[in-house]
């Protein structure tokens, strides 16, 4: 169930990212997911039981996935172009090797 709350939280905040950061920004988002995120981790840490951990895990699922779009959007723009490939294959290497 943990692990469940976490993956939908990612899945639901991936959809809604695009529509989420075209009307409020990246910039904005970023930062204020960011502190959602800081926030719903220390309230997971401190939940009473289970069920209000797991809803505090996915609020932080949800955050990730809002920001993890962002975050790849705001890079590929600041990036020179010679180094994209470079900075992008480093960022996806933690997913292969787990």
């Amino acid at each position: 169930m943990l692990i469940t709350s976490l993956f939908v939280g990612f899945m639901l905040g991936a959809f809604i990212s695009g529509k989420v950061s075209g009307h409020f920004g990246r910039k904005s988002i970023l930062i204020s997911i960011t502190l959602t995120a800081f926030v719903s981790s220390l309230l997971s840490a401190f939940s009473p039981n289970i069920y209000i951990f797991c809803f505090f895990r996915a609020c932080y699922g949800l955050c990730v996935g809002l920001v993890s779009p962002v975050a790849a959007s705001i890079g590929t723009e600041i990036t020179p172009e010679h180094y994209r490939s470079i900075l992008f294959s480093f960022k996806g290497i933690p997913f292969v090797i787990g």
